[in-house]
């Protein structure tokens, strides 16, 4: 583990922001970060931010695994797709007028790979590269979930800001 205190707490908070993004429950991404910071320690090895979201991400996985509560994966479905009403750039430059809690309502909406993704491209500020090394998928699922969460993010602030 780092020796100084500001780095480790630091690493710690993004570690929990990731694990928020893919529990969206405070309680289940303290307890991920706790588990994984035990894990650690126990083993000695220095706690970087990198490994900290692996073990985040492999945890969640493995607890999601035995709970046998497994997310669904929806397949594409192509009518969807041509529901979504097509937008030209300017249109996703709008800035939503968005209430206190309405980010949270809709994150809660989108699955929790989309809610990952989104979280390490908006707040982390990773490539699409870096994202796929991290969690050890194909940079184009990467890309797809990254779209299609986007999308649906969007859809459901709108409905929230409209409604």
């Amino acid at each position: 583990m780092k020796n100084e205190h500001g780095d480790l707490r630091e690493e710690l908070q993004h570690g929990y922001r990731f694990a928020l993004a893919l529990t969206h429950d405070r309680a289940r991404a303290e307890d991920l970060v706790h588990e994984v910071v035990l894990r650690f320690v126990r083993s000695e090895h220095q706690v970087t931010r990198w490994v900290l979201f692996r073990s985040i991400k492999n945890l969640f996985i493995d607890e999601l695994r035995r709970s046998q509560a497994r997310p669904e994966l929806v397949p594409f479905d192509e009518n969807v797709a041509c529901s979504i009403p097509a937008r030209d750039d300017a249109e996703w430059d709008e800035p939503l007028h968005l209430s206190n809690g309405t980010l949270t309502h809709a994150l809660a909406k989108i699955r929790p790979e989309e809610r990952a993704v989104i979280y390490l491209a908006a707040v982390e500020e990773l490539t699409a590269q870096a994202i796929a090394d991290l969690l050890e998928w194909p940079r184009s699922t990467v890309l797809s979930l990254l779209a299609r969460g986007r999308v649906k993010l969007r859809a459901h602030l709108e409905e929230q800001v409209d409604g």
